[in-house]
C-alpha cells in the first residue's frame, strides 16, 4: 500500500514515494517502505531489459495512472525500462512513485497510453480518424469501469535494443504482475481507526447515543459491531450499531445507535467490545470496550415477582400508619415552625386556667387538631398514589419488553383510570410505551396500544423519534403499515437531525418500507438538516434509486395535470 500523489504533492516532495508494504506483526502494525524488484531466469541473450507499467487490477489492461520516477531533478513517466545482465544477475530494482489521475482526466490519459503503444509496437503512422475514434471510445469505457485507487505493476522482458517483447518457449510474452497496490490516502483502503467515543456504557435496551471520531471511511463501506466473547476468545454474540450514510459526518465522525443486548434482564453489568468494520474486504478496527448497564428506571428490565393484586396486607397497613403518625408531626413542626415548647407546657398552662376558661378554648384546639390530622393525611394518600403508579408504570413497561400481551391487557383492565395516562409517560430514556412496542416489533401489542389511542406521532425526548422513524428504520413492515395507517398525518415528520422515516428507510435499504410510505404519500424531497433528500441518501442502491424514479415521475405527472386543470 502507498499514498497516490497528486501533481503538485510530487514536485513538492522532492521525489518519487517507495510502495509501503504494510506487515502486522504480534505487536503493532509496522510499515515497510521496499522498492519493487524483479527477476529474469533462465535468460539466454547476453543482455535484456525489464520494462514497468502500470496495469489495471484483474485485467492486463492501461491503467489511467501514471508511474514516474526520479532523474536529475526531473519527473520522468513511463514506461520505465532497466537493462538487465550478468553482472547486476539479471535483476531490476525501480524507485517510483505513483501519480494519481482524476476520473474527469482518466479518458484523456488512457487515449494518450493506448497510441503510444501502438507506437511501440512497430505501427509508425498515426491512427486513422476510424482507429482513433475507436481508441477514444475503449477509452472512455475503460475509465469509467477503472478503480482509481488500485493498480498493479506490469512487469515485460523486453529486447534492449528495439524493446521488442522477449518471448518463453511456449512462444508467450514474458509477463508479470505484482500484487495490487491500493492507494491509503482512500477511505475505501485506509486503515480503519476509532480515535475517541463520547460514551463507554449505556443500557442494555440499546439506542444509546454514541459519537465516534475515527480515521476516513467511506460512508457506504462501513459498519460499527458490537461482540461479546467467551473465555476462550469465542464470539457469543453479535449485532451491529444502527446509522444511515447521513451520519457519517466528513468522512471523520459517526454518530449511531448502540444495538440492543441480547439479555434484558441483566443483574449487573456486562463488558463487550465494538469495532469498525468494512464489508468489501472484511477488515476491522481494533476492539474498543463498551458496558452494558441494567435499566430498571429507564426500561423495566429486571424481572420481577408481583402480588395479584396491590391491595395492602397487615405489613404494609402498619407501616402506612406508621408513616403517617411521622407525617403529622412533620405537618406540626411546619405549622408552628417559631413556637418552642416544653414537654410540660401545656400542663402548667392547663393548671393556670380555671375549667370554665377552658371549655371555651375546647372548640378552637378540636378544630386545629382535626385541620392538622386531614392534611397530613392527605399528604400521606398523596405519596402512596404515586408509589402506586410507579409500580403499575414498571408493570406497564415490564410487560410490552418481555412481549406479553396477556398481562398487559389485564393490568389495562384493572387500572383503566391510571393505564390511558401512564401508556403516556416516558422513561429514562425518553421513551414511551408506543416506542418500546416498535422497538420489540411486536404488532399486537402495537395494535393494542392504538386501540386505546395512544399518540401514535409522539416523538421521543430525546433525538425526537417517532415509532415510525423507529419501525422503517428497524424494517417492520408490519407496525409501519399499523402506525402509517394511524398517523398518516405526520408521516414526514422530522426528528433532531430533520430526518424522516423515508430518510431512515432509504439509509438502512429498506425497498419495501420506501414503497409503503411512498404510496401514502410521504414526501421524497424532503430535506435533512445536511440538505439531503431520502433519494440522495439512496444513491447507490440500484434497486431504490428505481424505485424513487418510479415515484418521482408519478408526482411530476401529478403536477403537470394539476397545472392543465387549473
Amino acid at each position: 500500500m502507498t499514498n497516490f500523489q497528486k501533481k503538485e504533492e510530487l514536485n513538492d516532495h522532492g521525489g518519487p514515494l517507495a510502495i509501503g508494504d504494510f506487515r502486522r506483526t504480534d505487536q503493532h502494525l509496522q510499515i515497510q517502505k521496499t522498492f519493487p524488484t524483479v527477476r529474469l531466469w533462465g535468460c539466454q541473450e547476453p543482455a535484456a531489459a525489464i520494462r514497468c507499467t502500470l496495469a489495471t487490477v484483474g485485467e492486463d489492461k492501461e491503467h489511467p495512472n501514471l508511474l514516474v520516477s526520479r532523474k536529475k531533478n526531473e519527473n520522468v513517466k513511463e514506461p520505465h525500462i532497466q537493462e538487465v545482465n550478468e553482472e547486476s544477475n539479471w535483476e531490476a530494482k525501480f524507485k517510483l512513485g505513483i501519480l494519481s489521475t482524476t476520473r474527469k482526466e482518466a479518458n484523456k490519459v488512457l487515449m494518450a497510453k493506448k497510441i503510444r503503444r501502438r507506437h511501440e509496437c512497430g505501427v509508425v503512422h498515426p491512427p486513422s480518424p476510424k482507429d482513433k475514434k475507436q481508441i477514444e471510445k475503449e477509452a472512455v469505457c475503460e475509465a469509467k469501469a477503472v478503480n482509481l485507487n488500485a493498480v498493479r505493476l506490469r512487469f515485460e522482458a523486453v529486447n534492449p535494443i528495439n524493446n521488442s517483447p522477449l518471448m518463453d518457449c511456449y512462444g508467450n510474452p514474458l509477463v508479470v504482475f505484482s500484487t495490487p497496490i491500493l492507494n491509503t490516502k482512500c477511505a475505501a483502503n485506509k486503515e480503519l481507526k476509532i480515535t475517541k467515543a463520547s460514551v463507554t456504557s449505556g443500557t442494555c435496551y440499546g439506542n444509546t447515543e454514541v459519537m465516534l471520531f475515527v480515521d476516513k471511511v467511506n460512508k457506504r463501506d462501513v459498519k460499527i459491531r458490537f461482540f461479546e466473547e467467551d473465555d476462550e476468545g469465542e464470539t457469543i454474540w453479535q449485532a451491529f450499531g444502527t446509522f444511515n450514510e447521513c451520519d457519517v459526518h466528513y468522512q471523520y465522525g459517526i454518530v449511531f445507535f448502540t444495538p440492543q443486548y441480547r439479555n434484558l434482564n441483566l443483574q449487573n453489568h456486562v463488558d463487550v467490545f465494538y469495532e469498525l468494520v468494512r464489508p468489501s474486504d472484511d477488515s476491522k478496527s481494533t476492539a474498543i470496550p463498551f458496558t452494558y448497564l441494567p435499566d430498571l428506571l429507564g426500561c423495566p428490565c429486571k424481572k420481577r415477582k408481583f402480588e395479584d393484586d396491590l391491595d395492602l396486607d397487615t405489613d404494609q397497613l402498619m407501616s402506612s400508619i406508621t408513616f403517617e403518625r411521622n407525617a403529622l408531626n412533620k405537618v406540626e413542626d411546619e405549622v408552628f415552625p417559631d413556637i418552642e415548647m416544653p414537654s410540660n407546657t401545656c400542663s402548667r398552662e392547663l393548671s393556670s386556667n380555671n375549667e370554665s376558661e377552658f371549655d371555651e378554648l375546647l372548640p378552637d384546639i378540636e378544630s386545629l387538631l382535626s385541620a392538622i390530622e386531614a392534611d397530613g393525611a392527605s399528604r400521606t394518600m398523596s405519596s402512596f398514589k404515586h408509589s402506586t403508579e410507579e409500580k403499575i408504570q414498571e408493570r406497564i413497561w415490564l410487560a410490552i419488553v418481555e412481549e406479553n400481551i396477556a398481562s398487559l391487557t389485564e393490568l389495562t383492565i384493572k387500572h383503566q383510570g391510571e393505564a390511558k395516562y401512564l401508556f403516556a409517560e416516558f422513561n429514562n430514556s425518553g421513551q414511551s410505551a408506543i416506542h418500546l412496542a416498535t422497538t420489540t416489533g411486536n404488532q399486537e401489542i402495537v395494535s393494542f396500544l392504538l386501540s386505546h389511542e395512544v399518540d401514535a406521532s409522539i416523538a421521543e425526548k430525546s433525538g425526537g423519534l417517532t415509532p415510525l422513524h423507529i419501525a422503517a428504520r428497524g424494517g417492520d413492515e408490519a407496525c409501519v403499515k399499523l402506525l402509517v395507517r394511524e398517523a398518516a398525518s405526520s408521516i414526514d415528520a422530522r426528528d433532531w437531525k430533520g430526518l424522516t422515516a423515508l430518510h431512515y428507510a432509504a439509509g438502512t435499504g429498506h425497498r419495501s418500507i420506501c414503497e409503503i410510505l411512498l404510496d401514502a404519500e410521504s414526501d421524497p424531497e424532503t430535506l435533512n438538516l445536511e440538505g439531503l433528500t431520502p433519494f440522495e441518501i439512496a444513491e447507490g442502491n440500484e434497486a431504490l434509486e428505481q424505485l424513487f424514479r418510479k415515484y418521482s415521475d408519478n408526482l411530476e405527472d401529478q403536477i403537470s395535470v394539476m397545472k392543465i386543470e387549473s
